[in-house]
């Protein structure tokens, strides 16, 4: 079962928190962690994805370790156990996949209820003892008349001079018959703080169907210490359905000046359209420790295009160690995709330090796809 992310403390909540210097306490009023659910997605005949936005309005840092049951239509959809680590004002769009279908372009009657465990963090000084409090919250949630799915996004180039023109595109897919809305948004990666924006472009999309959208925009500031760069994020019918991965790139890194060259090479002119795993000979997101996981990618091309491609795995952790690697030369063009995979063993379980793995494809210097950091479709181990 996925993991999910839903906490919604009822308002009018006191609750007093004694932190690890005894002479310090406060009051945090209103509840401490709060859920929004924004859309119910179709994802197949037997589940869906719940968007919903977590947000920390307290003006501490919080680590909440939360259970509770989620109700669709009066019915337990999932029951869920994790933690966040949220700081003062942070707000997180999560998944929830939901092992239940529903119908498109309904209405659904979502429940949450269930207790969060509140560590508060003053000063970077961590409580000893933890605060309950109860969940509960009720809430009408609109139900996609089609579910979308990105494909890839990114800069071209990949590094940019300020002044420059740089094309944001996205590539999405879906096999419903739907029209949608669709806002492509560019926000500098400030380094405190959430991204500001910078510009958006709305489309409006006929599915079913692949589409690729673009837009053209100049970064007016260069990369610093307080600005980091810039990336994209997608709305769908409003909703703020994806955002770029935290690395560079896929994030777009500017410079102040041309940097000086005396060769140049060719773009690269391949990205990843899928990506999943092989575990014990079936597709799944999930596996053992000591079961033998294989991450596969598809390959595809603008233009014909031959060279050696990298598929690493890498644990989610703070280190990023690469576990396996396979590098392997391929041919593609815009008819004739090319598929390479990589084994391994999953050494350990998901734990908070060690979330799982994920899969990343670099071509020479170059990394051209890092795997979304979500749980799916990055590989959660089970004991």
């Amino acid at each position: 079962m996925r993991k999910a992310v839903a906490a919604i403390a009822s308002a009018g909540i006191a609750i007093a928190i004694v932190l690890s210097l005894p002479i310090i306490a406060l009051e945090i009023h209103g509840g401490s962690v709060k859920l929004v659910p924004l859309e119910l997605i179709p994802r197949s005949n037997v589940s869906s994805i719940l968007l919903a936005k977590v947000s920390n309005p307290s003006p501490l840092t919080l680590t909440v370790k939360l259970s509770a049951r989620i109700y669709v239509n009066s019915s337990l959809a999932l029951t869920y156990h994790d933690t966040l680590y949220l700081g003062s004002g942070e707000s997180k769009l999560v998944r929830i996949s939901i092992p239940m279908p529903v119908k498109r372009g309904s209405i659904a009657y979502v429940s949450i209820k269930g207790s969060e465990e509140i560590y508060p963090k003053l000063l970077l000084l961590p409580s000893l003892v933890p605060v309950t409090a109860k969940i509960s919250e009720e809430a009408l949630v609109h139900v996609s008349p089609c579910f979308i799915r990105v494909v890839a996004a990114g800069f071209r180039p990949q590094v940019a001079v300020v002044g420059q023109h740089v094309v944001a595109w996205v590539k999405l897919y879906s096999s419903d018959s739907c029209t949608a809305s669709v806002a492509i948004r560019i926000l500098e990666d400030i380094t405190v703080g959430t991204g500001i924006p910078l510009t958006t472009k709305i489309f409006y999309v006929r599915f079913p169907g692949t589409y690729t959208l673009n837009i053209t925009w100049t970064p007016p500031y260069p990369s610093s210490t307080s600005l980091r760069g810039y990336y994209l994020a997608v709305y769908i019918n409003g909703t703020n359905f994806y955002v770029m991965p935290p690395m560079y790139p896929p994030r777009l890194k500017v410079l102040l000046t041309p940097p000086k060259t005396t060769t140049s090479s060719p773009a690269i002119s391949i990205l990843v359209s899928k990506a999943w795993w092989i575990v014990n000979g079936r597709k799944g997101w999930v596996a053992k420790v000591g079961e033998e996981v294989s991450g596969c990618v598809e390959i595809v091309a603008e233009r014909p295009w031959s060279g050696y491609v990298t598929i690493k795995i890498l644990e989610d952790s703070p280190v990023s160690n690469v576990v396996a690697s396979n590098s392997v030369p391929i041919s593609v063009s815009p008819t004739k995709p090319a598929t390479i995979c990589v084994s391994f063993y999953p050494r350990a379980p998901s734990s908070k330090l060690m979330r799982g793995y994920y899969i990343v494809v670099d071509v020479g210097k170059a990394t051209i796809y890092v795997m979304p950091p979500s749980y799916p479709p990055r590989l959660e181990v089970s004991r």
